[in-house]
C-alpha cells in the first residue's frame, strides 16, 4: 500500500498497488 496499513493481511481502502487492497 501507499498511504494504508496492514490490517488482518489487507489494507485501507486508502492503500493501493499492493494486490490486497479494498475496492
Amino acid at each position: 500500500g501507499i498511504s494504508g496499513e496492514e490490517v488482518k493481511g489487507h489494507l485501507h481502502p486508502l492503500s493501493h498497488g499492493c494486490g490486497k487492497t479494498f475496492p
